[in-house]
């Protein structure tokens, strides 16, 4: 996790040292590819709004222990079940162009927010023969994360011109996360990749698919029971999100066709 971490920052360094070395070149084209436009129509017309399934792939690890003869709790018993969540999830982001890379292509600073919201079933024979917790089927997971990255941009949307009929963008870095569950909460700072491709129907459209990639703990607690201690620790994957972007404010864009 840490040289994950370690590497996203690496890149995001080398990628803002490139962007100072030829700042003068970049400013050049982004006042060229924007016509001097009012900063303020700019910003609005590159906000996203997105929404997306999730989807993540979980362990469940319980260790079992039993109070020995001093009073003591000792190992008695380890499960590990497979278990997995899926549902719907909904951001708000947008990109500050940073350097024009060529008449369609930039290098942007992409910032966001996604709130993702997922209800996690129990497998059956849970804890051996014991039942969940409080005889529940499922229990929540809330995640909210802030990606902060940097995006290579091509298309309509880093030119904002709607004469352009399609866009990609792929980018990678790090994402401070709030996760919460019921009895456990936690913050992390987790490396994201994305990727997205799309045209402009009307305003701008497109799907993208968002990694956040290592193995995070979303949930840990010691329970008693009639004696004995239970421990358990739910980790896995972060989401992987499918989603589509619309950028409603793309209307405002020039038309280089005209």
């Amino acid at each position: 996790m840490k040289k994950t971490i370690l590497l996203i920052t690496l890149l995001i360094g080398t990628a803002a040292q490139l962007m100072a070395q030829y700042s003068s070149f970049g400013r050049y084209k982004l006042n060229e590819m924007y016509n001097d436009r009012s900063p303020f129509l700019n910003f609005l017309s590159r906000i996203e709004l997105n929404g997306g399934y999730s989807l993540f792939y979980l362990r469940n690890k319980v260790d079992m222990y039993q109070t020995n003869e001093r009073g003591a709790y000792s190992f008695d018993s380890s499960y590990t079940y497979k278990m997995d969540a899926a549902n719907y999830s909904f951001g708000l982001s947008s990109y500050f162009p940073l350097v024009g890379l060529g008449p369609k292509s930039i290098m942007a600073l992409q910032v966001g927010v996604n709130y993702q919201s997922y209800e996690v079933k129990y497998p059956k024979n849970y804890f051996g023969k014991q039942a969940a917790p409080d005889n529940a089927t499922t229990f929540p997971i809330t995640i909210i994360s802030v990606p902060i990255g940097i995006e290579y941009k091509y298309g309509c949307d880093a030119a904002n011109d709607r004469g352009t009929n399609i866009c990609a963008s792929f980018g990678a870095g790090l994402a401070p996360q709030y996760i919460m569950t019921d009895d456990f909460s936690t913050v992390k700072v987790t490396p994201y990749a994305m990727g997205e491709f799309g045209t402009f129907i009307g305003m701008a459209v497109k799907l993208r698919i968002t990694t956040y990639l290592p193995n995070i703990t979303y949930f840990k607690s010691d329970r008693e029971y009639g004696g004995n201690k239970v421990s358990q620790r739910l980790y896995g994957n972060t989401p992987i999100t499918f989603g589509l972007v619309l950028m409603p404010f793309s209307w405002s864009w020039e038309n280089s066709k005209w």
